[in-house]
Formats: C-alpha cells, structure tokens, sequence
C-alpha cells in the first residue's frame, strides 16, 4: 500500500502536468499503459531475473474485485470521455479501497523494523527526488508531445508505449531488490499497489484536472490488455507453485502483444 502510493509519483507528476498542459491524453496513456507493463513484462522480468514468486498471504482473497479496480476507468471511458464527474468517482473509490486495505492490514506479514535506520538522511533523499521527479515530468510532457507532433500519431500513444515504460522503474526496481531479499508478498504488493492507486487516485485526479476524451478503439485496445494481464497474473499467482520463469514468459510475451497492437491501432485513431 505504502510503497505503491509512492512508486505511482513519476505517473501522478507527468498525468497532473498533462492536465495542467491540455494535454490530457498523455497522461491517460502514461498511467494506463504502465499499469499494462507494470502487470505483464515487469512481473515477468521480475520473476526472470529473481527466481519464482511467490505470494504467501491472503492478497488474492478479493481477485475479482481487483481486476474490476483496474477496469474502473476503463469502463468509465467507453463514451469516449473520462468526466470530472468519473475522476471524482475514481477518487472515491480509491479512497475506499484504501480504508478497506488499512482495515485488512492485520492479515498480512509485518515488517520488522531494523536498528540503525537513518530516519532524517532517507526523508532529504526522499524529498529531494521527489523534487526531481516533479520538474522532469514537466520536461517529459513537453517533449512527448513534440515527439508526437514529429511521428503525426496521437498524444495517448506516447504515453501508452514510451513514457509508461520509464514510469514503472520505480516498481521494477524496488520488487526485483524485495524479491531478491526473501519478500515476495512484498514484491508484488508493490505493483499491484501501484495498479490499483493508478487506477483510481492518480487517473481520477487528471480527470478532475481536465476532462479526458478518449478514442473507443484506445479505450478497447487498453482495456483488453488490462484485463488478460491482471486476469493472468492473479491466476497464476494464486497457485501453490507461484510465478515460474515459463509463466514469466508468457507475460513478457503479453506484453510484446501489446506493443505490436499499438503500431497497427495508432494509424486507425
């Protein structure tokens, strides 16, 4: 919960700046396409790299209300527009999703706070990216949109494909270190986080900011995508066995899907 409200920051930034901007459909692409790489080829080079996951505690108890989360703004697009009326909508859940979390904390495996942690020197540091985060969204924003501008293709499509892969270092990182250090639930609690929290808080703030009017053929092809990764990663997590590397695979290949669907689609928006 904690660690996927923060990690959600680079998308958040460059997602409220779109907004600021008038250009909202990046941010929409931005968020919704690392939600897509977060559930497909981030998992899965996780899980390459670091070795079968594993996800011991009960996270998966509400599957199904998972993928819907990860819909929501999917389902709110389909008339071609996220509303301010929808964003506030996402905010709301967000905000019960969260409470619903806080509530059932007591269920999953605690961390053990470690002596000698540098409270004040890992605040600055936090702080200070934060900072840097902020200002290079500005500087992303602005020339995704001259990128797209020179490629004649829609703003949404930069942010589906280029930006939303640079947005989910954070989760890739940090998950690949937890895994590597015996936290599994850890690991994917992180990105299913970051899922959920961009799903709702972050997207619905950019439709308060300013409206969304997306194409039905992005709203279906993004929807699709979000669906099959989250329906297959729950599916295949909820097993005794976990993540294997084959499993990893098929993800990293859902996601190739995605990218070779994007080209043939950016010429029919």
């Amino acid at each position: 919960l904690v660690v996927g409200i923060i990690s959600t920051f680079p998308e958040m930034f460059v997602g409220i700046v779109s907004a600021l901007k008038g250009v909202s459909e990046i941010g929409w692409g931005t968020i919704i396409g690392s939600n897509i790489a977060d559930l497909s080829i981030v998992i899965g080079l996780v899980a390459l790299i670091g070795g079968n996951l594993h996800v011991g505690s009960r996270i998966f108890k509400y599957d199904i209300f998972y993928i819907m989360l990860a819909a929501l703004p999917i389902i709110l697009a389909i008339d071609g527009e996220l509303s301010r009326l929808d964003g506030l909508a996402l905010v709301i859940v967000c905000i019960v999703f969260l409470c619903h979390m806080v509530h059932e904390s007591y269920r999953f495996h605690k961390m053990e706070k470690k002596q000698g942690d540098k409270l004040i020197l890992n605040s600055i540091i936090f702080i200070a990216s934060i900072v840097v985060i902020f200002f290079s969204a500005n500087a992303v924003v602005k020339y995704a949109h001259n990128l797209a501008i020179d490629f004649l293709i829609p703003d949404v499509f930069i942010g589906l494909v280029l930006i939303s892969i640079g947005t989910t270092l954070p989760e890739f990182t940090f998950s690949l270190r937890a895994l590597k250090a015996g936290y599994g639930e850890l690991a994917i609690g992180d990105i299913l986080g970051n899922v959920i929290i961009d799903s709702s808080l972050v997207i619905g703030i950019v439709a308060l900011l300013q409206p969304i009017k997306i194409n039905f053929i992005v709203v279906a092809l993004t929807g699709f995508f979000m669906v099959l990764s989250m329906f297959v990663v729950v599916t295949l997590l909820e097993r005794d066995k976990g993540l294997t590397k084959r499993d990893a695979l098929i993800l990293v290949f859902i996601y190739i899907l995605y990218l070779i669907a994007n080209f043939f689609v950016k010429d029919l928006v």
